[in-house]
């Protein structure tokens, strides 16, 4: 392992690129920037500079208050420049270099007023050597060129384009959810977001490893060790790698281990590695999350009598220590969604049935992105889930994320970071996609959690809309499978750097097949019109075995409502049809101040859908509020019991979204500051292992009473369905649940909206189970609040969420 230390006490200024012109501003050292006359300021590393900008008093102390985020875009031209000091320990043996962890975005690197490097990629590490300078003190100097000036002189292809805000984030790798989304605040910022250190590489070194399950047998794996060894040793046998592995059981003894040994012949070393009664990885309730604490040593070989002995260790030259897990993945899937059509995944053989979340930035600024990280995947695990999306829009997770998923046994989906757009793919753009890539491959393969990679989000929609139509042929013929960053590029560097992991070039993706034939793709984000949760679009028009998105908005509590809306504009969100208040605007994520800006949907968007459901959408904000979340949390509880009825035509459902980045209108059911909607408590009930749901009425007008089970046993029950509008028991039965099945346990007549509570209880195995979970009989229109509010509390199925009085 390298030895480190941090780049601390960092100071920066800023100018307006308008003013760099006119002063002819170079500022290469600290003695250049003093004499500027520009005002410099303490920086925060890691950081952003509108954090700072905060803190010196320069930027409102709540930037997400009111309309106060719209002042960030008077600053997306001004370059900063970065100052600090360092020393480059003389440490004999080894060779200085200068890690950037992450600069936001285009930047020059200055050491002594020397350049020695460019950057133009925030999400990617950047490390330039030091080797031609002496131990001792020296500066360093960052300056970083606005994207929106970077981009002026950089021609977009005729074929390129995106949404109105983000059409220059094609030209840059920025997390393009920074340019402004419709759940993200326009917040181009700058800095450098991860931590600056100097870092000595030792001349005999571990380079890159990876750890892999080659093949899974019953009661047998083979392990792959695939590393590099950097060195100046004359004669490679000279040196030996070791590699070994424990795992140690609940109560710390070790139950499971490998060991290998080899004098090295090349550089690029392969060992294979059998391992006899393997510890498997399984996502959360599948099994034990098992991983492996895996030490390699590189040492000179071992010297008896002036003669080598081939296979044997002395001295220890470097060392690599990780987590690992052996567990294999795949995916079966067909093109077409239909009878014969399938998207599903098998880890370590077995089909698992997927209930995840999309995870989208879980703050505005990047830089701030890890302190909020756990917080969000204690809620993911908490509400049930196996599986989180890590969506396109964002940058990537650090190790934060995927310890913590490798640990709890939440599989990970990964997007390349490239979103709602149709990219340029010119020389210049493939060579940044492909170094991207590979860096990200390298830095996250080692992770068992790590399921699938997809090459974008819906880029492979935007080609098709394009032309306007959102599947099947287009009309100018623009087809995705000619996108060579996906089809080629990003799917090549996965091959060639991973290999062991399934790849899809988009979510969703428009093969040669679907766009050819313009039927639903297997896997699909299913938006729709977003209109009644049980309409004919939801119910029956989305065919997909898979759904990596769908969503529904529910509005956060009053008390987060008053937190980021001033008192003033509370009672002012307009009606279905349109908003012209600016803060509720600003916080349906609009960049602008326009009833008709594209962003602009929401609010008349969500009270629509309380319209809907209730008939009317009441003045008392309160009131609004808590329709409007159970309209939420009735949608998001029956797409995923729609979905777990089905299985295994259907095969899992990646709802949106867990937790807000920021304060807004969204479909996340917990707010920014934390407040739970009632969504994720009736979501948290409909993904219980075991649950037993309703499904919607058949021709006959009957509802069949069905047990999603995700467990890996039978299960022996007793149940009754309640009718809580009279306290008549409907049902009052038992059954077997078969595993990993749904089951139809009886058929009942529900009626319009009388709410019934199903409840269970039995064993599986050797443990005991019990639930609960409720159903509403035509809820489609002109639910009476009270009524439905009131037999639900009686009966502990329904808590005032967070944030209400």
């Amino acid at each position: 392992m390298h030895e480190t230390a941090n780049i601390t006490n960092w100071k920066f200024c800023m100018c307006r690129n308008s003013l760099v012109a006119e002063k002819g501003l170079c500022l290469r050292t600290a003695s250049d920037i003093l004499a500027s006359g520009l005002e410099i300021m303490r920086a925060s590393v890691p950081g952003n500079f509108e954090l700072d900008l905060i803190r010196e008093g320069k930027l409102p102390e709540d930037i997400f208050k009111g309309t106060n985020i719209l002042l960030l875009q008077d600053y997306e031209s001004c370059h900063l420049w970065y100052f600090s000091r360092f020393e480059i320990a003389g440490k004999e043996g080894t060779i200085p270099h200068i890690r950037f962890g992450g600069i936001d975005t285009v930047a020059e690197i200055f050491v002594d007023g020397k350049l020695i490097g460019k950057t133009e990629n925030m999400l990617v590490p950047h490390e330039f050597s030091l080797g031609g300078f002496e131990a001792g003190i020296h500066e360093v100097v960052v300056h970083i060129i606005p994207v929106s000036v970077y981009v002026r002189d950089l021609e977009l292809e005729t074929k390129a384009w995106a949404m109105k805000y983000t059409q220059d984030s094609l030209l840059v790798r920025k997390a393009p959810a920074m340019y402004g989304w419709d759940i993200m605040p326009r917040a181009l910022s700058g800095g450098l977001w991860k931590p600056v250190t100097v870092e000595y590489v030792k001349r005999q070194e571990i380079g890159d490893c990876y750890l892999y399950t080659h093949t899974l047998e019953d009661g047998f794996a083979w392990l792959v060790l695939k590393l590099k060894i950097n060195t100046d040793f004359d004669d490679l046998r000279d040196l030996t790698v070791t590699v070994r592995g424990t795992h140690k059981n609940a109560e710390g003894a070790v139950d499971s281990s490998f060991e290998a040994v080899t004098t090295i012949w090349s550089v690029n070393q392969v060992l294979q590695i059998p391992l006899k009664d393997p510890v498997l990885w399984w996502p959360r309730g599948c099994g034990d999350q098992a991983l492996y604490d895996v030490k390699i040593t590189l040492s000179k070989t071992l010297y008896e009598s002036g003669k080598r002995v081939l296979n044997k260790a002395s001295e220890t030259l470097d060392e690599k220590s990780f987590n690992f897990g052996v567990r294999t993945v795949e995916l079966e899937r067909t093109s077409e969604a239909g009878p014969l059509g399938k998207f599903f995944f098998r880890i370590n053989a077995k089909k698992v049935f997927v209930l995840g979340s999309n995870w989208v930035p879980v703050d505005t600024f990047p830089s701030r992105i890890d302190s909020f990280t756990e917080r969000g995947l204690e809620l993911v695990k908490d509400i049930g889930c196996n599986m989180i999306r890590c969506w396109g829009g964002a940058v990537y997770p650090s190790d934060v994320l995927y310890d913590y998923c490798d640990k709890n046994g939440i599989m990970v989906w990964q997007d390349f970071s490239m979103a709602c757009g149709t990219y340029p793919d010119d020389e210049r753009m493939r060579k940044l996609i492909h170094d991207e890539a590979v860096s990200v491959v390298k830095a996250l393969r080692g992770h068992p959690s790590l399921v699938i990679w997809s090459g974008d989000n819906e880029n492979d929609i935007f080609c098709t809309l394009r032309n306007g139509t959102l599947y099947g042929k287009p009309l100018n013929q623009f087809n995705p499978n000619h996108n060579k960053l996906t089809r080629e590029i990003i799917g090549d560097v996965c091959e060639r750097y991973d290999g062991m992991r399934p790849y899809i070039p988009s979510s969703p993706y428009i093969d040669e097949e679907v766009f050819r034939t313009g039927k639903l793709p297997s896997e699909d984000h299913l938006w729709g019109p977003r209109d009644y949760f049980k309409g004919t679009y939801y119910k029956d028009q989305s065919v997909a075995h898979f759904a990596s998105e769908t969503g529904y908005h529910g509005c956060p509590a009053p008390d987060s409502l008053r937190r980021f809306i001033s008192e003033k504009a509370l009672n002012n969100r307009g009606n279905s049809e349109i908003c012209t208040d600016p803060e509720w605007l600003v916080h349906s994520a609009s960049m602008e101040e326009d009833a008709n800006a594209p962003f602009a949907y929401r609010v008349p968007l969500m009270t629509r859908q309380v319209e809907r459901l209730f008939g009317k959408a009441p003045d008392d904000l309160e009131i609004y509020a808590l329709m409007s979340q159970i309209s939420q949390a009735e949608a998001m509880k029956f797409f995923i019991e729609h979905f777990r009825i089905e299985k295994w035509y259907r095969s899992g459902i990646i709802w949106w979204n867990i937790i807000d980045g920021w304060p807004q209108i969204s479909d996340a059911v917990v707010d920014f500051y934390g407040n739970k909607k009632l969504a994720y408590h009736y979501i948290k009930r409909s993904q219980q292992p075991l649950c037993l749901m309703c499904d919607e009425p058949s021709e006959d007008g009957l509802n069949d009473l069905v047990a999603a089970s995700d467990l890996s046993f039978d299960a022996d029950i007793s149940y009754t369905v309640t009718d809580l509008s009279t306290g008549k028991c409907i049902i009052n039965d038992t059954a077997k649940a078969s595993k990993d099945a749904s089951t139809v346990l009886g058929r009942f007549k529900a009626e319009a909206h009388r709410v019934y509570k199903i409840e269970w209880k039995g064993t599986c195995g050797f443990s005991e189970i019990k639930g609960e979970n409720h159903y509403t009989g035509d809820i489609g229109a002109d639910l009476d609040l009270t009524s439905y509010r009131e037999v639900l509390e009686k009966e502990g199925l329904f808590v005032l969420p967070d944030g209400f009085n």
